[in-house]
């Protein structure tokens, strides 16, 4: 497949990275000349210096022979610009945009405008998917990453095991009651940055960051087992109401949760209380402790810092984690900074860029497949139909030939949704979660008789 991706920052680097090691023809477009020199030093993909809403670029670039075009530069207009181009100059088949401008994204909007006029096929807004995700953990107090499979029947999670933790020590092996009651399985643990795929006698550890799949119903209870509170968010206090901010205000507000937001411009304090109902608007810094501390921090279930100056945000969470917040979600827009949070001690970190390139991966990751994840750039969960043909069918799982590091999480079978053991037989047709290596994926690949193919 031939790709073209417009932009070379975080998220056309990330995405010209993984699409090349998936064996893609990757072409970048960039005009900064740095950008483009770092690009090509660090990855095995063509790039065209220019703007990728100039004809002549799109042209130099093989615009014509492209399958697909990402375009996520800093600026909403080039990205529409180039994808409207390159259906009218070469009908592209796939273009895909990377759009700031939130009335881009209003359902409302898009067709009241008839923005599906422009040709673009995937409209992707890094701060809407950010106030969602945040929203989404929120479900799940003590979670660090949520994703949702099969048809939403399935959640893995991830979460760290904290000192309170009842599973502590005990064999995996020795865990069937546990089994018996709620339908689980880890699927990994990260100790220490390594990954480790539990056998029966491996154990978990204090600080230890798990990943298990679960259906929905039992996922407060194991979250009660890992030592994290099952009860439900009700008081969130949110520093910044710039758009992420306010989005996920009224979100909340529509779950019934009290909503407490601090915001430092007196002028968007204004635009808040007009936009919002319920929730209490602060003017101020929430780096301010005595702020803090008179709004009563420690009663707080959650603080999200979601301005757009990272330092902030990771200041103020850890301001609030000090002063008695249970748990601290951070917005953090340099790529770099991630690993670096979530080692000083915040929960959770979101990076815009990080989500805006896994959805559009996830989008390509189509055909056959019926989709495709990545979990911290390691790992892949496939959900696939099984076909007879498969060498997974008919068989118990524990008699399939697994790569390493590799299992079946998840099986769907009409309306049963099942946690698999290792006596579990995979029908035809079944709906089956995998979780794989990225290395393993040709061997996978070979069992599913699946290429994972893009369109």
């Amino acid at each position: 497949m031939s790709v073209i991706i417009i932009g070379a920052g975080d998220v056309g680097f990330y995405l010209a990275k993984q699409l090349v090691a998936e064996k893609k023809a990757v072409l970048v477009i960039e005009k900064d000349e740095r950008k483009v020199r770092r690009l090509t030093d660090e990855v095995n993909c063509q790039a065209v210096t220019g703007s990728g809403s100039n004809p002549a670029v799109l042209k130099e670039a093989g615009i014509e022979k492209a399958e697909m075009l990402i375009a996520v530069t800093d600026s909403d207009e080039v990205n529409i610009a180039a994808c409207t181009m390159a259906g009218l100059q070469s009908h592209v088949p796939i273009k895909i945009a990377r759009v700031r401008q939130e009335s881009f994204s209003d359902p409302e909007t898009q067709a009241e405008f008839k923005i599906d006029k422009l040709g673009i096929d995937l409209i992707i807004n890094p701060e809407r998917q950010a106030a969602e995700e945040i929203l989404n953990i929120l479900t799940v107090p003590g979670a660090v990453e949520i994703l949702k499979f099969l048809d939403n029947r399935v959640r893995l999670i991830g979460a760290r095991v904290t000192d309170k933790c009842r599973l502590i020590g005990i064999p995996f092996e020795e865990l069937t009651g546990l089994r018996q009651e709620l339908q689980i399985l880890v699927a990994a643990i990260f100790r220490n940055n390594q990954m480790l795929v539990p056998k029966g006698a491996d154990v978990m550890k204090a600080g230890d960051l798990i990943y298990f799949v679960a259906r929905p119903e039992d996922v407060s209870k194991i979250m009660e087992y890992l030592g994290h509170s099952g009860a439900a968010v009700k008081r969130v206090m949110i520093d910044g109401g710039g758009p992420i901010g306010l989005t996920l205000a009224k979100n909340l507000e529509k779950e019934g949760v009290s909503v407490k937001i601090v915001e430092n411009d007196s002028q968007r304090c204004s635009v808040l209380i007009r936009q919002l109902n319920k929730s209490v608007v602060l003017n101020g810094l929430a780096t301010d402790q005595d702020l803090l501390l008179q709004e009563n921090i420690k009663n707080m279930d959650a603080f999200v810092s979601v301005t757009s100056d990272d330092e902030n945000n990771i200041l103020s969470s850890l301001l609030a984690k000090r002063l008695g917040a249970p748990w601290a979600i951070t917005l953090a827009n340099q790529t770099a900074y991630v690993p670096l949070i979530t080692a000083i001690g915040i929960d959770v970190v979101i990076n815009p860029r990080l989500l805006a390139a896994g959805a559009i991966l996830h989008y390509v990751r189509r055909g056959k497949v019926l989709s495709v994840a990545s979990l911290r750039d390691e790992v892949e969960l496939i959900e696939v139909e099984a076909l007879e043909s498969s060498e997974l069918v008919d068989k118990k799982i524990s008699d399939i030939s697994w790569p390493a590091n590799s299992l079946a999480l998840a099986v769907e079978r009409g309306e049963e949704v099942i946690i698999p053991t290792g006596d579990t037989e995979i029908h035809p047709h079944d709906k089956v979660l995998l979780f794989t290596a990225r290395d393993a994926i040709p061997k996978i690949e070979k069992l599913l008789m699946v290429k994972l193919e893009y369109f």
